[in-house]
């Protein structure tokens, strides 16, 4: 058997590993043996979550969506932020393992809503076919019931015709391929961070936009190009 003394100044740094030998049967002591150690510290992989967010337009679904502002959620606690550049790039350095989810807001001023979109609802509720999950989501002008049906198509007449009911947000944020026909989908705007970057695209879409006929304008100003992660625990 061993007896092992460990002295570290400091950690990470050198220290000094003393090791005695003890014979358990006759209880003698051997001389013992000094090595010098170094310890260095227990790093923990990140990686890189990045992409586009675009305008889901029906002739361009590629319209940068630049100035807009997003939040990595770990669970409930927001982790870190960044804005998207003028091409509607994103991202968030030194992300640990694990699954986030992260949430999009804008400035830009909304449009594209007109009586077109309502009659398409009320269209698709009864004759539904896959689409993305942002345009269900501009499609879900009452939110509140989660269901999209003929009460979303007359709120989004309403609103053109007469300004209400205002919808509960006016801009709706996901991430991109996410298709069913479904209703409603039961899908999660979640992101997987398992030993390697991660490149997710997100979608935008104005509330009610469900023809997707808005081309929002492009600004001037560009976001920083990237964020950091600050872990919370």
């Amino acid at each position: 058997a061993s007896v092992v003394t460990v002295l570290w100044g400091s950690i990470p740094g050198t220290g000094y590993l003393n090791v005695t030998d003890i014979n358990t049967i006759t209880g003698c002591i051997a001389s013992s043996e000094t090595y010098e150690v170094e310890i260095s510290e227990n790093q923990i992989l990140t990686h890189k979550i990045s992409g586009l967010v675009t305008y889901y337009n029906l002739s361009n679904p590629n319209i940068p969506m630049d100035m807009t502002t997003l939040t990595l959620y770990e669970g409930n606690v927001a982790i870190g932020t960044t804005t998207t550049t003028v091409a509607g790039y994103y991202e968030f350095l030194n992300v640990p393992d694990g699954t986030y989810k992260i949430e999009a807001a804008t400035t830009k001023a909304r449009g594209g809503l007109n009586s077109t979109d309502a009659g398409q609802v009320n269209y698709w509720w009864t004759h539904r076919t896959p689409i993305e999950r942002v345009k269900w989501n501009a499609g879900n002008f009452y939110s509140s019931d989660n269901f999209m049906n003929a009460t979303d198509a007359g709120q989004i007449n309403g609103f053109f015709v007469f300004g209400t009911p205002q919808p509960a947000q006016e801009w709706t944020f996901w991430k991109r391929n996410d298709i069913s026909a479904s209703n409603p989908p039961t899908s999660q705007n979640t992101v997987i961070v398992s030993g390697a970057d991660v490149v997710q695209n997100y979608y935008a879409l104005c509330v009610a936009d469900f023809n997707r006929s808005y081309a929002p304008p492009i600004g001037t100003k560009a976001g920083s190009t990237y964020s950091s992660i600050s872990l919370v625990y």
